[in-house]
């Protein structure tokens, strides 16, 4: 479903006929809209390849822009995912696992922008790193296609045709309608919780199987 196609279901919706809520207005919710289900459900997943870095920290955000949080790490030169663990699970194997290098065998999460690999290269090996991730939701444009699941769009409709409800002093309608955009996200957190981590690796891998070799 396009942006054009999201806006023009909400202007049925208010039916204002473009007097109280412009283009521009339905644009602006619609990305706010988007920007907070992208983060509050996770259901925008993706997979990058790229370079493996050579230190023990990775700053995410500045080499995958729309990052937001890791769930696996691929790494085909060895065609083995790295495992997630914990701070405690490194420094129960060594006081400086920060200055150990080798092949990378663990990674760990550690904020909305970091993570740790253990131990990690000092030479770049011959393939990059696989990382799948949930990302952030993109800027819209007038000919954007919705990167959510396919039968929870109305959610995000309900997001703006509330909010803009909201701005426009009609408070009891604009309640009924934020109520049901509560129970959409909860539906979709429900699907995201409900996918195994290998599921939902397995339906990235698909993506880049051809460059796997």
């Amino acid at each position: 479903m396009t942006t054009l196609t999201v806006i023009a279901k909400i202007k049925k919706e208010l039916d204002d006929q473009g007097i109280f809520y412009t283009d521009e207005d339905i644009f602006d919710s619609l990305q706010d809209g988007y920007d907070e289900l992208a983060l509050t459900t996770e259901c925008i997943e993706k997979v990058v390849s790229v370079a493996f870095p050579l230190t023990a920290y990775v700053d995410m955000v500045s080499i995958i822009p729309d990052y937001f949080k890791v769930f696996a790490i691929y790494n085909p030169n060895r065609k083995e995912f790295l495992t997630p663990v914990g701070f405690k699970h490194l420094e129960s194997i060594s006081d400086k696992w920060e200055t150990e290098s080798g092949t990378p065998q663990w990674f760990v999460p550690i904020d909305f922008k970091y993570i740790a690999l253990y131990p990690y290269y000092t030479v770049a090996p011959t393939q990059n790193m696989y990382v799948f991730y949930s990302a952030q939701a993109p800027d819209f444009t007038s000919s954007s296609t919705l990167e959510l699941p396919s039968n929870h769009q109305s959610c995000l409709e309900d997001y703006v045709v509330g909010d803009l409800l909201e701005q426009g002093l009609e408070f009891k309608k604009s309640l009924r309608i934020y109520q049901d955009y509560i129970k959409g996200v909860a539906r979709i957190k429900l699907e995201m919780n409900r996918r195994q981590n290998s599921d939902r690796v397995k339906q990235l891998m698909v993506q880049i199987n051809a460059n796997m070799g």
